[in-house]
């Protein structure tokens, strides 16, 4: 089982942005297939260092997930 909660007072599009991340983490976890982010330490410049392995294939499917929102987002969708 795998839940996604997308919390705060975030505004449409970076709840959209973020919903699409995190059922990218969902759809992976339902097929059976590795779904947290991959972890390190590595240098993205000069003294700018990042947690998160950007060549991992968690971590850029869910940035294409993230890309693929942005792309899409429609901000005069009817609202509630």
């Amino acid at each position: 089982m795998s839940f996604v909660l997308i919390a705060g007072d975030l505004k449409q599009r970076d709840t959209a942005v973020t919903l699409a991340h995190e059922m990218r983490h969902a759809a992976f976890f339902a097929i059976g297939k590795p779904f947290e982010h991959e972890l390190g330490l590595f240098e993205e410049s000069p003294n700018v260092f990042n947690a998160y392995d950007p060549k991992g294939a968690v971590n850029r499917a869910t940035s294409a997930a993230e890309v693929e929102a942005e792309a899409n987002f429609d901000p005069f969708y009817p609202q509630d």
